[in-house]
């Protein structure tokens, strides 16, 4: 799951570059956009805690982001905007960083079969 943040942490970094925003802890519409847009588009695929680290904010905050999301769309000035790049820097990140993932547990598994193999073909040898 390490992996999984980091990545979350790059996209946070990368969507900021992209929209020219230096990262503060300012409560302006601009930061409190790009914080709550990050918090959704992440979401997609992390916990809120995990997404909430990434943030460097509370888990509680990512649930208030959800919870106002589509009326930030419609409503907020600029979200939507920021919203669009965040989602798709997200995605770009973070489907590489999950597949990269599962072949890193695939790698795993049958690095486990092979030693369960070498064990089965020793023991083979013995009865023969």
């Amino acid at each position: 799951m390490k992996h999984l943040i980091t990545k979350a942490n790059e996209s946070v970094l990368l969507t900021y570059d992209i929209l020219g925003i230096e990262i503060t802890d300012r409560k302006d519409d601009e930061q409190a956009q790009v914080r709550s847009a990050l918090g959704v588009a992440l979401s997609e695929y992390l916990k809120p805690s995990e997404v909430a680290q990434a943030l460097g904010k509370d888990r509680t905050m990512i649930y208030h982001y959800s919870k106002n999301h589509e009326s930030n769309l419609k409503t907020w000035k600029g979200y939507a905007d920021k919203y669009n790049v965040a989602r798709d820097v997200a995605k770009a990140s973070m489907d590489e960083a999950t597949r990269s993932y599962k072949v890193m547990l695939i790698e795993g598994r049958i690095r486990e079969y092979q030693h369960r193999i070498n064990e089965l073909e020793s023991e083979k040898l013995t009865l023969i």
